[in-house]
């Protein structure tokens, strides 16, 4: 079964909820597992694309725009891509649910305070609910959010 995380910072920032999709990323990379992250538009991604450059000045995230390339161990997508082959872990940036969700195992649902973006990750775990599956919820400080480049 697949293992579901709602995170939801108690912040309106969506820059903040960038921040936080980085130290998920720098964390589930470091335990080897291969990432796709889907982001709301290509701004968003690109936004991510630099951010990952410069998250922490120790560490390295290998990744790149799935537009790019495939075969990196982190992926950047958008909400019109679909899934690729390869990364086990989703997390998700968009309002939407992918159409695909069986190749992850686990899947961390990322979003703020923000209205739009709060009741999106509530129609989100509501589904996940109604299909069987049962979602864990994370609040997170938006202090603990914080670009360290």
């Amino acid at each position: 079964m697949q293992r579901i995380d709602f995170y939801i910072v108690d912040s309106q920032s969506v820059r903040t909820c960038e921040a936080l999709a980085c130290q998920l990323t720098d964390k589930a990379h470091a335990r080897g597992h291969r990432l796709f992250i889907r982001t709301l538009d290509q701004a968003q991604a690109e936004r991510l694309d630099q951010l990952l450059w410069t998250f922490r000045q120790d560490s390295f995230l290998p990744h790149s725009l799935l537009r790019e390339a495939d075969s990196e161990p982190i992926l950047l997508g958008t909400e019109q891509d679909d899934a690729p082959s390869g990364p086990d872990l989703l997390i998700n940036l968009a309002p939407s649910l992918m159409s695909d969700l069986r190749p992850f195992r686990r899947i961390a649902e990322v979003a703020c305070q923000e209205p739009e973006m709060l009741q999106a990750a509530r129609n989100r775990f509501r589904w996940y609910r109604e299909h069987g599956m049962d979602p864990h919820n994370h609040s997170i400080r938006s202090a603990d959010c914080r670009h360290r480049g």
